[in-house]
């Protein structure tokens, strides 16, 4: 769309990423750049519960956050019990590995 390339993470599990934040030459519109089924590595910017939103960057890009923020949102979301709708995103966030200390 105008608005930008939506990206299925998981099976059932699709993040927006946004026109302002890809790398695209000058007259390219995000469907010729991001043709459907075109595979891109992309990192997760935001999670939005209330709107059942992910809004992504393309990897490699500078964001602010950590490991911990994630942690800290998870701990947040089973306490909150609304974790299942975002179930898919936190299975694949625990096949991540840790980095090593």
């Amino acid at each position: 769309t105008n608005i930008g390339a939506f990206v299925e993470l998981e099976p059932g599990l699709v993040g927006l990423l946004p026109t302002s934040a890809m790398t695209m030459p000058r007259n390219t519109t995000p469907a010729r750049a991001y043709p459907p089924g075109k595979q891109v590595s992309v990192q997760i910017v935001s999670i939005d519960p209330k709107r059942q939103r992910i809004s992504l960057a393309p990897e490699g890009s500078a964001l602010e956050g950590s490991r911990l923020d994630y942690q800290a949102y998870v701990k947040h979301q089973h306490s909150s019990g609304s974790a299942a709708s975002f179930r898919p995103l936190a299975d694949a966030f625990s096949k991540l590995r840790k980095p090593a200390d």
